[in-house]
Order: structure tokens, then sequence, then C-alpha cells
């Protein structure tokens, strides 16, 4: 029988929205590529609604895969969902960070796309990423 890690969903669901953006979609991309809609993404992040067992595989599935190209992704999944070792403060900074940079980059880009998004915080990241400890 197929068990869920409640406390890695409930991780998930805090920090979904987040990811999304570091991925480089859009809430309409997203639900796309997961076979559902833009409000079901928005109702999920919100958590306006509870996740389906094919939801949480389909999200599972779909991080995995794109954190093979996004080391960003792959660092901040690492850092957010996975490790038990990294507290909760330098947990709240490097999502802070990464708020921060979001922020800079939409008050310069306004009309720049998800992916864009993505790639800068890439760039802004690199360092951090290529330093990161096998600490997940």
């Amino acid at each position: 029988m197929f068990e869920v890690n409640k406390e890695w969903l409930e991780k998930l669901r805090e920090n979904m929205h987040l990811l999304r953006q570091i991925a480089g979609y859009s809430d309409t991309n997203f639900g796309k590529l997961l076979g559902c809609s833009r409000q079901t993404i928005s109702n999920i992040e919100s958590r306006n609604s509870r996740l389906s067992i094919m939801q949480y595989l389909a999200i599972d599935r779909v991080f995995e895969e794109l954190r093979k190209e996004n080391k960003l992704l792959d660092h901040a999944v690492c850092i957010l969902l996975d490790s038990e070792e990294i507290s909760e403060q330098e947990k709240e900074w490097f999502t802070n960070d990464i708020y921060a940079a979001i922020g800079k980059f939409g008050r310069c880009n306004r009309h720049k796309t998800p992916m864009d998004l993505s790639l800068y915080l890439q760039e802004q990241f690199k360092e951090v990423t290529q330093n990161a400890k096998e600490v997940y």
C-alpha cells in the first residue's frame, strides 16, 4: 500500500509557490504540466484544497525531473523539503533571500516570463548552489 509522508506533503504545500517560481513556471503552465487547471494550482498553494494522491505523485515526479536541469531548484528542494539537518532559521534566510531576488527582478523586468525569472535566480544563486554542502 502506498503511504504519503504527511510532513513532507505539508512542507511541499508551504513551499510550492516558491519552488514553482524557481522552476520557471506560471501557475497556468505548471497546471498544464500536471494535467490540472491554474485554479487547482492556486488552491493548492493557498491551501484552499487538499492534494489528491495523484496530484502529490505528479508534483513529486515533475519536481524530480526539473531538478535535473535546475541546480537552484534542486538545492531549494533539498533545503526546504528534504533536509532535516538544516534549521528553520536557515530555511527562512534562504527563502527570504530568494523572495528578495524575485522582488528585485520584478521591479526591473515587468514584461519578462517566469522562465526569465528562473534563469535570473539561477544566475544570482549560482555560487550558492556550486558551494552547497552535501547535507542532504
